[in-house]
C-alpha cells in the first residue's frame, strides 16, 4: 500500500501491543519502522536502473529482512538517553511494526518478494487495493484515540479492523472470480491465466484479466456488497511476444533480457497501448478503466536504442472522482449474466 498507510499500520501494531512499555511512544517508532521499507524507492536515484521498479518491494520487504530493518528503525531511538533503558522493548515495537510492511504490500496487486532470497516471485494476492481511505481512516482514529488516552484498545479495535476487512478483500475477490469465470465460460474461452485486481479505493470495483488463445481480455467488474456481480467488457489486446520484438523481428540479446524482466514483472499481462503504438504496457494496471497502462517501454524510432521506462502518471481529476463514485454506487454501466 501507499507509505502514510504502511506507517499508520505500523504504528498501530506497535501501540497496541507495546503501549505498557513504551507509552505512546510505541506509535511513533512503529509509524517509522512501518515506513522504513519503502526506503528502497531511492535506489533508482543512486543506480542507472532500465527497470526502476527493480529494487522496489524487494529484499528490504522480505521476511528474513524483519529483523534488521527493526534494528536500523530503533536504533535512532536508542541514542537518546530517555530511550536507554527500554532499549529491548524499543527493538519488539520496531519488529512489530516493520512485521506488518511485507504483509500488507503482499495483499495488493503490485506484489512484493515476501520470501526472498528463497524465492524471486512477487507475492500479490490481490484481496486489497493499492490505496484505501477505508482501510487507513480507522488506523488514523485509532491511533490518535489511543494516544490521547495513553491505552492500547483503540488501537487492538483499530488492528482487529483492518483484519477483519482484508478477510472481507478475500471475500470479495473470491465473488468477483466466479464472475470472471462465468464470463469466460459464455465467451466459451479457457482462464489460462487470470487475475482480479481491486480498483484503488475500493473492494466493489475490481479488474479482471485472463489469457485465451494468444489474448488478453478484460472486464470491469462490480461486486457489490450485497447483490448481484455485473461487469462491463473493455475489450482484448493481442499478447506480446517478446521474442519478435517491437520491430516484428528477434530482438538483440539485450533487449530480449530487459523484455523477459518487463514480463515477469507484469505477471506475463504485457501488451501494446491501443493509442500509443511505440509502447509496451503493463496492462494489470490502467489510469480508467481500459487499456491505457500506468507505465511501460518505449521503443525509440532509431530501433537501435534500448526501449525506455516511461511512467505515465497523472494527476486525478474531478471527473476521474466523480466517475469513481457512480461506478462503486451505482450499477448502471454493468451488465449481468
Amino acid at each position: 500500500m501507499d507509505s502514510l498507510t504502511q506507517g499508520l499500520l505500523g504504528a498501530v501494531a506497535a501501540q497496541a501491543f507495546c503501549t505498557k512499555s513504551l507509552g505512546k511512544r510505541a506509535g511513533l517508532l512503529g509509524f517509522t519502522a512501518g515506513c522504513l521499507p519503502d526506503a528502497d524507492v531511492i535506489i533508482p536515484l543512486l543506480a542507472d536502473l532500465d527497470l526502476p521498479f527493480k529494487y522496489h518491494r524487494h529484499f528490504s520487504h522480505a521476511l528474513v529482512s524483519i529483523p534488521a530493518v527493526a534494528l536500523l528503525a530503533a536504533l535512532p531511538f536508542a541514542a537518546f538517553r530517555s530511550f536507554r533503558r527500554q532499549r529491548r522493548a524499543l527493538y519488539w515495537a520496531a519488529l512489530i511494526g516493520v512485521a506488518t510492511h511485507g504483509i500488507l504490500d503482499a495483499c495488493t496487486s503490485f506484489g512484493t518478494h515476501l520470501l526472498w532470497p528463497f524465492s524471486l516471485r512477487r507475492e500479490a494476492w490481490d484481496c486489497l487495493p493499492i490505496v484505501d481511505p477505508v482501510f487507513s481512516l480507522p488506523l488514523i482514529v485509532g491511533w490518535i484515540w489511543s494516544a490521547r488516552r495513553k491505552r492500547a484498545k483503540p488501537c487492538l479495535l483499530a488492528f482487529a479492523f483492518v483484519i477483519l476487512y482484508g478477510l472481507f478483500g478475500v471475500w470479495q475477490h473470491h465473488r468477483a472470480e466466479e464472475t470472471l469465470a462465468e464470463l469466460a465460460r459464455h465467451r466459451g474461452h479457457t482462464l489460462e491465466h487470470h487475475r482480479l485486481l481491486p480498483v484503488p479505493g475500493s473492494l466493489v470495483l475490481w479488474r479482471g484479466l485472463y489469457h485465451d488463445k494468444g489474448k488478453i481480455y478484460g472486464d470491469n467488474i462490480r461486486v457489490p456488497w450485497i447483490g448481484e456481480a455485473g461487469f462491463q467488457s473493455f475489450g482484448s489486446r493481442p499478447k506480446f511476444d517478446r521474442n519478435r520484438g517491437f520491430a516484428k523481428q528477434p530482438p538483440s540479446p539485450e533487449e530480449l533480457d530487459l523484455l523477459t524482466r518487463f514480463e515477469t514483472f507484469s505477471d506475463r499481462f504485457l501488451g501494446v497501448a491501443p493509442d500509443h503504438p511505440d509502447r509496451l504496457g503493463d496492462l494489470r494496471l490502467s489510469h480508467h478503466f481500459n487499456w491505457d497502462p500506468y507505465w511501460g517501454l518505449t521503443k525509440p524510432q532509431d530501433e537501435i536504442t534500448l526501449p525506455v521506462w516511461e511512467a505515465g502518471y497523472s494527476s486525478p481529476s474531478a471527473e476521474d472522482f466523480s466517475e469513481l463514485w457512480e461506478r462503486i454506487f451505482s450499477g448502471a454501466r454493468y451488465e449481468t449474466l
